[in-house]
């Protein structure tokens, strides 16, 4: 997020267990996992409002100067079944500003078209993952 330093999380499927790395400092320790297994279920379950053109004036302008930036490295499985290795996806929100309504977007690096996000989503992905309260 634009207000907080870069954060890396890792998860094991198979020992349901996370990493934090705030910053180069590690936080695991500190980390609520409540709270990152709900944004893990968030992320995953991502549905966007709408699609949009590539050329989407508003979207563009919004994901020029992003709220997040979110890079998951995912397992890629073969035709087979079979782990075929990872791969990297970049998923980026940014908003603007309307008639007093925040409006969010999002993108994916490499596909061509934006999407409008609902607020809900973009909150739901924008939890402190350190709080406590």
């Amino acid at each position: 997020q634009r207000d907080r330093p870069p954060l890396t999380l890792s998860y094991k499927s198979n020992t349901e267990t996370w990493k934090a790395i705030e910053d180069g400092v590690d936080r695991t320790a500190e980390l609520a996992t409540d709270r990152a297994n709900r944004f893990l279920l968030h992320l995953t379950g991502l549905k966007a409002r709408s699609w949009l053109r590539p050329d989407h004036a508003a979207a563009r302008k919004a994901l020029a100067d992003p709220d997040m930036v979110i890079s998951i490295q995912a397992t890629v499985i073969d035709d087979q079944g079979e782990d075929a290795g990872f791969e990297w996806k970049h998923l980026t929100i940014g908003s603007v500003t309307v008639r007093d309504k925040r409006i969010y977007y999002g993108s994916v690096k490499g596909e061509a078209n934006p999407f409008s996000l609902s607020i809900e989503s973009v909150e739901l992905l924008a939890v402190d993952l350190f709080s406590l309260d």
